[in-house]
């Protein structure tokens, strides 16, 4: 079986000015089916692995927007454009063992989230002194 994806969105073109003024605007909602994934519900420590299979899911959303401007001035012709895109991800479902603290789990949380400690650098003996 292959993956699939359910997609829809909504978007708005807009000239103005003659032409000289362009605005594409695009909201989108996408969710992907049976992600090919291995499965993880058997701990590592068990020394067994489960075979891949399509079962993951994944939902992005978003908008994407882009203006521009295109004008002359006698001889000169310039475009100025510009452009700006925000998508959010989120894991529907998982196939992972129970991890220890439940903020470990990678299902309901944005794909590729990484979680640990914040490392500031290492201390030195004049940093000691100083504070």
């Amino acid at each position: 079986r292959w993956e699939r994806e359910r997609s829809s969105n909504l978007g708005i073109d807009l000239n103005a000015f003659k032409g000289k003024f362009k605005l594409t605007a695009d909201i989108f909602n996408r969710d992907r089916f049976d992600i090919l994934r291995s499965r993880q519900s058997v701990p590592l420590y068990a020394g067994a692995a489960l075979p891949p299979a399509n079962y993951a899911s994944l939902r992005l959303r978003g908008f994407e927007i882009e203006a521009s401007y295109r004008d002359k001035i006698k001889n000169f012709n310039y475009f100025v454009t510009g452009n700006t895109s925000v998508s959010r991800s989120k894991v529907i479902r998982a196939d992972e063992a129970t991890p220890p603290f439940p903020y470990q789990a990678s299902t309901g949380k944005p794909l590729g989230v990484t979680f640990g400690y914040v490392f500031d650098g290492f201390y030195t003996p004049e940093n000691i002194d100083s504070s």
